[in-house]
């Protein structure tokens, strides 16, 4: 998967617009491998104990959100009051 989040501001009518937050759930992955113009490299994901994703972890405490993708949700949510947020399973809304 390229990119679990997509942004994407959506014009109505009267020069209005409505903001677009689309957040995809799969698997985490045990690696990335990153491609620019003709050179390429793989990365392996950080284990548990990195100090640094303790750190985000932290943040996602005070967030209250339970992954990184829940805290986009959270803080879209917080930040566009006015918007809907609509949950979507794989088979059709919950």
């Amino acid at each position: 998967m390229a990119s679990p989040v997509i942004l994407k501001p959506v014009a109505l009518s009267d020069d209005k617009y409505a903001p677009l937050i689309v957040v995809l759930r799969a698997k985490a992955p045990a690696n990335i491998k990153i491609k620019q113009n003709n050179h390429e490299r793989e990365y392996t994901l950080r284990p548990q104990d990195d100090p640094e994703l303790r750190a985000l972890e932290d943040v996602l405490k005070a967030l209250q959100a339970s992954d990184v993708l829940d805290a986009v949700v959270k803080a879209a949510t917080e930040h566009f009051r006015r918007a809907q947020v609509i949950h979507l399973s794989a088979g059709g809304t919950q």
